[in-house]
């Protein structure tokens, strides 16, 4: 996405794997992304502005069990201006036609659901992908910020086994009231790599 989210090696060797794999059943493949400059300050405004919108009237007994980041996002979205909501809203409608520019091409945009493997349950968060520290607990959810922003619909398709048997997804994004396009395009996916997947034992 235009180096808009890190990715670990093992998570880009296995998606760009399987988009050639779907190249070789005549999925006609090719790296694109708008202009996504504005997204991350955009994503975090109209963020911020909800939990500060669901804290308001919550009382404080309430409040005082927030944990850290919790109470950061909420801090967070409480300093914010009227300029930075108005900006966040006038550019969620300009990404917005920037998709829609994108789709006059192409049927879906497709990137990781996240950028890393899994990781251990004891991480409250994934703090570095590739190599790269992330700033803030949030951004190793980077690529769903895209389509939760243009409020897009979204769908996260199991696409195998890494090099160390963890599973692998990839996203696909679509059309505005797309859904049914994009269900056949993640279906296709999906036979196309051998799916559905069962689920992994948790314990083996």
């Amino acid at each position: 996405m235009g180096g808009f989210g890190q990715v670990d090696v093992e998570v880009d060797l296995h998606l760009r794997g399987v988009l050639s794999q779907l190249q070789r059943d005549g999925v006609s493949v090719e790296e694109a992304c708008p202009d996504l400059s504005t997204l991350e300050r955009t994503y975090h405004t109209l963020r911020g502005l909800m939990w500060a919108t669901n804290a308001k009237r919550l009382p404080q007994d309430i409040q005082q069990h927030f944990k850290y980041t919790l109470a950061q996002n909420t801090a967070f979205g409480q300093s914010l201006t009227v300029d930075d909501i108005v900006d966040a809203n006038l550019d969620r409608s300009i990404l917005f036609n920037r998709m829609l520019a994108l789709f006059e091409k192409f049927d879906v945009l497709a990137c990781p659901t996240v950028g890393c493997m899994p990781r251990s349950v004891a991480e409250e968060w994934v703090s570095e992908i590739g190599g790269v520290k992330l700033p803030g607990y949030m951004d190793w959810l980077r690529f769903a910020f895209l389509a939760t922003t243009t409020g897009l619909p979204a769908i996260s398709v199991p696409v195998g086994l890494g090099p160390r048997g963890l599973p692998v997804g990839l996203q696909l994004i679509g059309k505005p009231r797309g859904e049914a396009s994009l269900l056949a395009a993640a279906r296709r996916v999906e036979i196309n790599v051998g799916g559905p997947l069962g689920p992994i034992d948790p314990i083996v």
